[in-house]
């Protein structure tokens, strides 16, 4: 009979009475060898559930079935990107590589007796910034970049070069400082540690073209529309439908607003006599009153996919609004007149 576990675990090894293979009926415990692979338990290692180790001060807890692939995205989740883990399964090793190179990368043992960073084949547990061994260089060094939004006049381009030179990029920090002229920013994702560049949300409407040179360079030349996305693209595309229909109403409530057959917000003249001999009477001339005409029209689906142009209908709303107080102004004096003479005459 052979009975044990897996990743690595002892096997117990017994033979029943009288078989024919000369194996001992007493149980003998036999060591097994431990090959990982990206998919192996992370209790092959040594760590158990709910053990943890931390980096760079963020702690990263080990489930029951957590792999060495699962373990990996959790040292990118717990650094929101900062660090992000590789293991080789060639040569059965782990790799902490942080996303600045000027950030230092520090592992603690956890707070359980099989928490320790030992079982990641580590025997040092603090690695100062910089690129592994002296004179080593990234693989991003004399690498260009050439980003530029939108087309036309309203291009606009900047150009970087990856390394650690005066006026090179180094950091995330420096490399969304180069690419702010362009309108564009860099983030890096905390699951994967990839980096991805997309325009900013002013521009979120605009063609964002990438240009790489360099030989090897990671980055690939090609042409995308960065627009907001998610739930965000589709809470914007409802706010579009709703501000045209509330034009659509603005207009309905206008040429609803009639009496007697006049209606002042469509233009029409209410003659008002405030004696019997018609000697002494006013005039009020209405002004029509539609969405259009108040400087407000429909808008495309696209349009609140970019702050800037939000920010411009903000503007036109602001002008309309004055206009209606200005109307609302001049048909207050004329009925103020009315009161009184009413008031007046009673």
């Amino acid at each position: 009979m052979l009975s044990g576990g897996s990743d690595g675990s002892s096997f117990s090894v017994q033979g029943s009475p009288g078989n024919t293979f000369g194996v001992s009926t007493t149980a003998s415990t036999i060591a097994g060898t431990f090959d990982p692979t990206a998919t192996s338990l992370v209790s092959g290692l040594g760590f158990q559930a709910n053990d943890n180790f931390s980096v760079n001060g963020q702690v990263v807890t080990i489930a029951a079935g957590d792999t060495i692939t699962s373990l990996m995205q959790k040292v990118g989740v717990a650094t929101n990107g900062a660090v992000t883990a590789s293991y080789d399964t060639a040569t059965n090793k782990f790799s902490f590589t942080a996303a600045d190179s000027n950030t230092a990368v520090t592992l603690a043992d956890g707070s359980t007796a099989t928490s320790k960073v030992a079982n990641l084949g580590f025997t040092a547990t603090a690695f100062a910034s910089g690129l592994g061994a002296s004179g080593a260089t990234s693989p991003l060094a004399g690498k260009a970049l050439t980003v530029q939004v939108g087309s036309g006049a309203n291009v606009t381009t900047t150009s970087l070069t990856f390394g650690s030179g005066p006026g090179q990029v180094s950091t995330l920090t420096q490399l969304n400082a180069a690419l702010a002229p362009a309108n564009a920013q860099a983030v890096i994702d905390p699951t994967t540690g990839k980096l991805s560049i997309s325009t900013m949300n002013d521009y979120g409407a605009e063609t964002l073209t990438a240009t790489a040179t360099g030989a090897g360079n990671p980055f690939t030349s090609a042409a995308t529309s960065a627009t907001v996305g998610g739930d965000g693209l589709n809470t914007r595309n409802g706010l579009v439908s709703s501000y045209n229909s509330l034009l659509t109403q603005i207009d309905q409530l206008a040429a609803d607003a009639g009496f007697n057959g006049i209606n002042l917000l469509t233009g029409d003249n209410l003659n008002i006599t405030f004696n019997e001999k018609g000697t002494s009477s006013l005039s009020v001339q209405g002004s029509a009153v539609t969405a259009s005409s108040l400087g407000l029209n429909a808008i495309a689906q696209n349009t609140f996919q970019e702050n800037s142009s939000i920010s411009k209908l903000i503007e036109q709303i602001n002008s309309a609004t004055t206009s209606l107080k200005s109307q609302a102004s001049s048909l207050g004096s004329n009925l103020a007149v009315v009161q009184n003479r009413q008031d007046f005459s009673k």
